[in-house]
């Protein structure tokens, strides 16, 4: 999953510097629905290892879209010059904020599915046949999913569908700043607590 989401961030950096601004921030929703709609479809699967293939593919196409979390945060800014910085401090908090209790949502919903076998309770009954939880959880959530990207598609104001400027020497300057140094030191340190065992 790591080796997922390191090469999916440098991929999504090409595209960020080559393309409209708009398919980084739209794109990542169909592999988050993709990942969720594998999720709901994994029960399904007859062979405990082929339902523990389809769940990492799950997983890695769930990183791959997250793994634009920077950019998407960063981006989320770019209409803004001319507002005052505690508009913009107050946008991040809530960005922020609303993205920690989807992260603290998606680590219990993954804790209670660790602690289940294929005849715990993720699987009941709906009219009287036999539907996994999990399925009736997961496909309406990649449902939304998807209509969240194709909202940002067709709904992102014009500043989102320009081609991107062409920086001299951004490479070089980024590596003088003493700020960007401390703070992939930062990213790396978090990873390292956070990441699974």
């Amino acid at each position: 999953m790591a080796g997922t989401y390191g090469i999916s961030s440098i991929l999504w950096w090409l595209v960020y510097r080559r393309f409209q601004s708009l398919y980084t921030l739209s794109l990542p929703w169909f592999f988050y629905g993709l990942a969720f709609l594998l999720v709901g479809i994994s029960p399904f699967v007859a062979a405990d290892s082929g339902r523990d293939v389809v769940q990492s593919l799950a997983t890695c196409l769930y990183a791959a879209g997250a793994s634009t979390g920077s950019i998407f945060f960063a981006v989320n800014f770019g209409d803004e010059g001319g507002s005052p910085i505690s508009t913009w401090i107050f946008r991040a908090c809530v960005i922020q904020g609303i993205q920690q209790l989807y992260v603290v949502a998606l680590w219990y919903w993954a804790s209670v599915l660790n602690g289940q076998n294929g005849d715990g309770p993720t699987s009941g009954t709906i009219a009287s046949s036999a539907v996994p939880i999990l399925l009736v959880i997961a496909v309406p959530v990649a449902i939304l999913m998807w209509l969240v990207g194709i909202i940002l598609y067709v709904g992102l104001p014009d500043y989102y569908r320009q081609s991107p400027d062409y920086i001299p020497s951004f490479y070089k300057s980024l590596m003088r700043r003493h700020v960007v140094p401390w703070f992939f030191l930062a990213v790396f340190v978090q990873n390292y607590w956070l990441s699974a065992p």
